[in-house]
């Protein structure tokens, strides 16, 4: 195969937090199965050496949630080499997986923003109002576990994180779907993390976060859910107690309903029907399994498995996307040894900028004849002249983008765009290897001549400078957060 397998606002989302943290962090995780494997393509192009950067430097970068827009229709989708519906589940658990590491390295994730009343003195600080009006909520550095499966039964995965505040209390679950057509993160359900049962006709059972009633052994109180496909959410139908007659004779509404109890078991069953109306009713066991049934009725559970933050491969959906990306634009398209952006991109598929300078470099010096400057040791800045007009370039204040301006140098690309190319023509190959436009959530805005490969930390951005509808200049930059 080609390439090697391997202020507020901004605050909220993005904490600075050591390199090495994140690395390590990304490197802790272990094999799971996911969207399937992604087939290995050997394209007719040339086989750069392989060669591992030490670089530590990373580039802090916004996520933006609604950055993996897909702006690919089906038939372009097919005529590029792609099979959409594993690049779809690729860019789901991309998205996914960043969600995953903001919580596990500074404990914000996503939550629904609420209107609060202002008039209403909770005690907390404007920041609290502003940070909860944000979307993102924090409980601390971020513990708890997490699982990827079809929960509910559209043929998409789901995010299932469940948060631990380090109290019972402060626990929660999050049930996060992503939306290929709104191109939105969607919050399904947010609830206690105790999940009795999930079943593969869309009902789930959530349990109580206490269990200090009336019930004994004979049940954990949960509440009932079921799955509505048009709201792409889980909506309450029921929640459900019970009252053990033998361990607790009376309680809080006096003695036990003998008169209730035909059967004689001593245990009766409370059902609170959501938007009926109407009070909890207390029935007998078989009143409760016929109501139960009529909703469950006869599904299968489904098994959930739990993963802590720091396993699972779901961070392998990175660098698969990128190599998926990359590998199935050159299955279809013929990639000379001229285009440095492949260069670049085969030395960085897992490593920063690192030996790629000094291999681009010095394939421009000896290629090409052009003066190659060094600003710096370890060739963390570099020029490249030809008869002294700078060509290309890296510098450390874009962590080692390698830009191409001014005027093309031959037969030299990136990825077939070069400096003097119709707009046209490269933004007809930015949707061909399917780059999507990278999104600015603050603004609201997509962000003109940048598009990315996916949003975590470890993808490529590629930005297009346009002059007089002629690319003055293309960049390409692996993108890193802090």
């Amino acid at each position: 195969m080609f390439l090697k397998n391997n202020e507020k606002g901004d605050a909220i989302l993005r904490k600075y937090m050591s390199g090495i943290m994140v690395i390590s962090f990304v490197l802790a995780i272990v094999a799971l199965s996911g969207c399937g494997e992604v087939d290995d393509k050997t394209p007719d192009v040339v086989e750069y050496e392989d060669t591992t950067s030490t670089e530590d430097d990373i580039k802090d970068t916004v996520v933006d949630s609604e950055e993996v827009k897909n702006d690919i229709s089906e038939q372009n989708a097919e005529d590029s080499g792609f099979d959409l519906a594993e690049l779809e589940c690729l860019m789901i658990r991309d998205y996914y997986s960043e969600i995953i590491t903001e919580y596990g390295i500074s404990g914000y994730f996503p939550i629904e923003a609420e209107e609060i009343d202002a008039e209403y003195d909770s005690g907390y600080d404007e920041s609290y109002y502003e940070e909860y009006d944000s979307g993102y909520n924090y409980s601390g550095p971020g513990e708890g576990e997490y699982a990827l499966i079809d929960i509910d039964g559209d043929e998409r995965e789901e995010l299932l994180l469940h948060v631990s505040g380090g109290t019972v209390a402060g626990e929660g679950l999050v049930i996060y779907g992503y939306n290929p057509d709104t191109r939105e993160l969607i919050i399904e359900l947010s609830n206690y993390p105790y999940i009795i049962g999930a079943y593969d006709n869309g009902m789930l059972e959530i349990g109580l976060s206490h269990n200090q009633g009336l019930a004994g052994d004979v049940l954990w109180p949960y509440f009932l859910y079921q799955y509505d496909e048009e709201t792409d959410t889980y909506k309450e139908v029921a929640q459900v107690d019970a009252w053990d007659g033998n361990t607790f004779p009376s309680g809080w509404q006096g003695d036990f309903p003998d008169n209730i109890d035909t059967d004689g078991d001593k245990i009766l069953y409370s059902i609170y029907k959501y938007g009926s109306g109407e009070d909890p009713e207390w029935v007998e066991n078989s009143q409760y399994e016929e109501w139960h049934n009529s909703y469950i009725n006869g599904a299968n559970q489904k098994e959930i498995e739990w993963l802590n933050l720091d396993e699972g491969d779901i961070y392998s959906s990175i660098d698969e996307l990128n190599k998926y990306i990359f590998d199935s634009y050159a299955d279809t398209h013929e990639i000379p040894e001229s285009d440095i952006g492949y260069m670049y991109v085969n030395d960085t598929i897992d490593a920063g900028m690192g030996d790629a300078t000094e291999k681009v470099f010095n394939y421009l010096k000896d290629s090409y004849g052009l003066e190659v400057q060094i600003q710096s040791e370890g060739m963390m800045q570099a020029d490249a002249l030809q008869e002294g007009e700078r060509v290309l370039y890296t510098d450390y204040d874009t962590m080692y983008a390698l830009n191409y301006e001014n005027k093309q140098v031959e037969d030299l690309t990136i990825f077939g765009i070069y400096p003097g190319m119709d707009v046209d023509e490269a933004m007809d190959i930015i949707k061909d290897m399917n780059f999507t436009q990278k999104y600015n959530e603050y603004a609201k805005e997509e962000i003109d001549g940048v598009y990315v490969t996916g949003i975590s930390s470890g993808h490529y951005e590629i930005k297009i400078d346009d002059e007089n509808g002629k690319v003055s200049k293309v960049s390409i930059v692996k993108m890193y957060s802090f």
